[in-house]
């Protein structure tokens, strides 16, 4: 801002301060009364609609929020115990572990499953075993006994036996896989 414009809004400054003062001289006293009570009454709505009225509100819905915000802190506890509970699942046993996993290979991969112990893995041979059965034994075998697949060698089987007309026939595997104990 140049010297020149810095004088001339200050001198425009200083005209409109001695207006507003003639215009307040020319008015009575009890307009004058009546104007500071006026601007008194229009600060106080200001000053009410500004600060104080949100902070009244926030203040009236804080219990409300707070409960909000409980239940949401219990709902995270939970979920976190429940993340908890799925990442360090209960180890079986070594032995609980085999008699698991041989108990449900012939109910689950039928007659012609055999399993064979060496060291920390088993070796599993499948003849014509269901699809289904085949996914819920392995559901099993990890979730429970924490058998992780080692290698997989599994092909298709042609079904053995006729299926009902429009039914599609159930898919067969067999194969051999190795599972690594934990």
């Amino acid at each position: 801002m140049s010297p020149g414009a810095f004088k001339s809004a200050k001198s425009a400054g200083e005209g409109w301060r001695a207006a507003w003062h003639r215009a307040w001289e020319q008015r009575s006293p009890r307009e004058r009364s009546a104007l500071l009570l006026g601007a008194l009454v229009l600060g106080m709505a200001l000053l009410w609609q500004l600060l104080l009225a949100p902070a009244l509100a926030t203040w009236r819905m804080a219990p409300q929020k707070q409960a909000e915000l409980d239940l949401q802190t219990q709902r995270m506890r939970q979920l976190d115990a429940q993340a908890q509970q799925l990442q360090a699942p209960a180890r079986l046993p070594r032995q609980q572990a085999l008699a698991l996993l041989e108990g449900t290979a012939s109910a689950l991969l039928g007659e012609g499953a055999r399993l064979q112990v060496q060291g920390d893995q088993v070796q599993v041979t499948l003849k014509a075993a269901s699809a289904s059965g085949l996914a819920q034994w392995l559901t099993q075998a990890r979730e429970k006994a924490q058998a992780l697949p080692h290698s997989v060698r599994l092909q298709r089987t042609p079904p053995a036996r006729e299926t009902v007309p429009g039914n599609a026939p159930e898919t067969l595997w067999s194969g051999e896989m190795t599972l690594r104990l934990p």
